[in-house]
Formats: C-alpha cells, structure tokens, sequence
C-alpha cells in the first residue's frame, strides 16, 4: 500500500496498480517507483467507479488493462503517456467526464472499445494504427484529428469528418457503408488484413478466442452495396478493378473516347 493505493508486485519486478481505495481523493499522482521497483501498469478495475477526478500517471506506464477506469465518470483529466503500449477494452469505458483527449503514444496498440461510451468533445491521435469503429464509440464528439504518426485506420475513419493526413498508407479489411466512400489517392494498400487479437471487449492486454481476419478475398463493398470513391489509377481504383466493386472517379477529367 502506498499513498491510497494498493500494487501487485509482478513477476519481473515491476509494479502494477491493483486498486485505489481512497475515495475522498480527487487527484492522483501515480509515482514511478514504489521500494525502488517501477510502476509499469493500471490492473483491471483499479480505479473502477472511482469518483477521482484527475489523475497524474508516470513516463514508466506501458500498459493499461481493461476496465482499469470503469464508469469513472468524475474523470476529467488524466495523461497517456509517451511509451504507453496498450489499453484494454472498455478501460476507459462511460468516463463521460473526459472532454479532450490527446493520445501521442508511438507504440500504442488498442481496442475499439477502450474509450466505449465516452463523451469526449475532442480527440487527437498519433498512434501508428486507428482501429476500425473506434470513433462510433465517442457519443458526443466534435473533432477527431489524425496526426502525421499514424500509418494504418480501420476503413470506418473514411467519412467526411475526418481528414487523412498523407502519412496514412494503409486501410484495413471492414465493411464499407451505404453510399460514396472516399479513398484518398495517397493510400498504398486499401483491405489490408487486420492482425490477430483476443475478443473484442478483452483485445491487447487479454486473451479470449483469438479472431484471425481470413476473409477468403471478399470486396469490402459487398456487404453492404458501397461504392468507393477513387482517383484514376490509385490503389482505390485498382481495388474496386480486381474486386468488382462499384466504384465513382473524383478526377476532374473526363476519360472516353474524345467524341
């Protein structure tokens, strides 16, 4: 125990935080050593319906498991930091107090459902991947912004509120809505494989039955009649070639016979 907050020693001898028990605190500050061994994660449920309100986690933080801030829904602050490699789903799930969040972890790999259901007003990423349907999750948000860290999105992240910014090459396999989807002419590889995780509520920190994304060729256009919108000879272009699709040119020329 130290400072309201209970740790389990881990077998490497690192730190993780197990539970926060006193409830009168509104702000903590995590430290990043307790008897000389580092503080490197949150546990499941550490914080779970916490009425804390701000709290200060160390550059040591690398993992943060699910639900680890549950329904914390007094939670207005709190920083990601840099080395920060994975959240758990749903562990930030109803924090409807956070009204910005700015996720600048490199490294970090995460779920959908980690910020399920909450109300953020603005959010920034720069993670090198954006995980399909992430954003549906965010019930109230203004602006999403995508920073020049981020090389790979789910197929979702392709709607008119959100710009692409050039360093994203990659799309990953989904199902494209109803209607005109916009692929810009800067993406190399549009239906990539996602890679093989745990269930989606547990993905990243947890097991559960391993889902590997074999979708023996589909187009990503047929399940629900979409049509891609591309530019002439792009990856786009090309996909909805070799894949059937509909697809609708954006160039400004006409292409034909120049009759």
């Amino acid at each position: 125990e130290y400072k309201g907050c209970k740790y389990q020693i881990c077998p490497d001898n690192t730190l993780a935080l197990y539970s926060f028990d006193d409830g009168e605190l509104d702000y903590v500050e995590i430290p990043e050593t307790v008897n000389d061994m580092k503080v490197t994660g949150i546990k499941m449920f550490a914080f779970n319906e916490s009425n804390v309100r701000s709290v200060k986690l160390p550059e040591t933080i690398n993992y943060i498991e699910p639900f680890a801030f549950y329904k914390c829904r007094n939670l207005s602050d709190i920083n990601l930091p840099e080395n920060l490699k994975s959240i758990g789903g749903s562990g930030f799930c109803e924090c409807t107090g956070l009204v910005d969040i700015n996720i600048y972890c490199p490294n970090l790999k995460f779920s959908s459902f980690s910020f399920y259901q909450c109300s953020a007003e603005n959010v920034i990423f720069n993670t090198k991947n954006v995980p399909d349907y992430f954003t549906s999750f965010f019930t109230e948000y203004k602006s999403i912004v995508l920073g020049n860290n981020v090389k790979e999105i789910g197929c979702t992240l392709l709607n008119k509120d959100i710009e692409i910014p050039e360093s994203v090459k990659i799309i990953t396999w989904g199902e494209m809505p109803s209607g005109v989807t916009i692929v810009p002419k800067h993406i190399e590889i549009l239906g990539a494989y996602k890679e093989a995780i745990g269930s989606k509520y547990f993905s990243v920190s947890m097991g559960g039955d391993a889902v590997i994304p074999l979708i023996e060729n589909k187009s990503m256009t047929e399940m629900y009649d979409g049509t891609i919108g591309c530019y002439l000879n792009t990856e786009a272009y090309n996909y909805a070639i070799a894949h059937n699709a509909k697809f609708q040119l954006l160039d400004d020329t006409i292409y034909g016979d120049a009759n």
